[in-house]
């Protein structure tokens, strides 16, 4: 059986090998055992703060724990009011048609062109971000890259105070061959001192970002200027990153013009009331008994404690009315008792309209 919960400080070799088996190009997730462990710290904090502090900004880190092992195999992020305490920057894509009348002796023409540019943004700064969305390769295609996403908007609907608007997630750009960046050796290395890649995108996650300020273009990036593969890349995802992109679109994100400034990767925005996960789903009572009956769909159930946040995957449950009936088993995993609120969203399109 799988669980969603915090992570905790003996996590950091699970962190650790996950980092570095996902780097490179995961900048909120960097192989290096100060910075996870500042971000275990950090989220450690979040969840310990009372829901009525509503304007610190809080780094949410969840981790997926394979419980036949006991071992960390996959983590999912939540980080709200981005740039309270560090700048946040992303390109603004624009698009303006430009004309003139050119009135020659010898030819007069009306030309009418449109240009798209990039530009220099802090709009997401103030918003959510969630990211950090990770999973081992050997645990793919089993549905728990939907468990760890769909848990972030669990947190973020019994907690909404905590969090601010627009919500927002970064993909990982497109590369070419050896996982360079077409983007970034037509952009970034310029202004960079020739840098490559993997090193900017991990100065970007261990220090203040204050070398993007003072070294990146202040004004508005022309696209036509840029190489075909460049452009290729810009507002696209990586090819492993199809599978999150499409969950994100599912779950209500939009595509609104916004790229990462390293790789030209797309940035989708939605707001709470949009998101999917939100929107479906509903607080029940819990009622413990040992005579379930195992179903053809499952729920995911989240706990609506902060401090003891845990999210499961389960079929064997019964509905009635407001109550959901568990075994004492699935209470123990999740730290709750008999009678208490859990929210309850169900992976079955079907069976939501039943539920909720």
């Amino acid at each position: 059986m799988f669980i969603i919960e915090p992570a905790q400080a003996q996590d950091i070799d699970d962190l650790m090998a996950l980092a570095i088996e996902m780097s490179p190009g995961i900048t909120t997730f960097p192989p290096n055992k100060t910075v996870l462990t500042n971000k275990i710290c950090k989220s450690s904090e979040a969840f310990e703060l009372t829901t009525t502090d509503t304007t610190t900004p809080r780094d949410f880190l969840l981790v997926l724990r394979d419980l036949s092992i006991n071992k960390v195999i996959g983590t999912a992020g939540v980080f709200s009011h981005i740039g309270a305490e560090l700048p946040f920057y992303s390109y603004k894509r624009t698009t303006s048609d430009i004309s003139t009348q050119i009135d020659a002796p010898e030819a007069k023409e009306l030309i009418r062109t449109s240009v798209q540019m990039l530009n220099l943004s802090h709009d997401m700064e103030g918003g959510t971000e969630v990211g950090t969305l990770l999973l081992l390769p050997s645990y793919n295609g089993i549905g728990l890259g939907k468990l760890l996403a769909k848990s972030r908007y669990l947190l973020i609907r019994s907690y909404k105070s905590l969090f601010s608007e627009p919500i927002f997630a970064e993909l990982r750009g497109k590369t070419g061959t050896n996982d360079i960046s077409p983007f970034w050796e037509a952009v970034g290395r310029k202004f960079m001192n020739n840098m490559n890649f993997s090193k900017a995108d991990y100065l970007s996650a261990v220090t203040d970002k204050q070398f993007i300020n003072d070294l990146f273009p202040k004004h508005a990036i022309y696209e036509a200027l840029l190489s075909d593969d460049a452009r290729e890349c810009i507002g696209k995802a990586n090819a492993k990153g199809q599978g999150a992109l499409k969950m994100l679109f599912d779950e209500g994100f939009k595509d609104e013009g916004y790229v990462d400034i390293f790789d030209a990767g797309i940035t989708v925005t939605a707001r709470m009331n949009d998101l999917h996960t939100i929107t479906h789903t509903r607080s029940m009572t819990v009622a413990i008994t040992e005579e379930v009956t195992q179903k053809g769909y499952s729920l995911l159930i989240s706990t609506e404690s902060l401090s003891d946040f845990r999210v499961v995957q389960t079929d064997l449950f019964d509905i009635v009315n407001d109550t959901i009936q568990i075994s004492q088993t699935l209470c123990d995993r999740l730290l709750i008792h008999d009678g208490e609120s859990v929210s309850v969203y169900s992976l079955s399109e079907y069976i939501l309209t039943s539920i909720s």
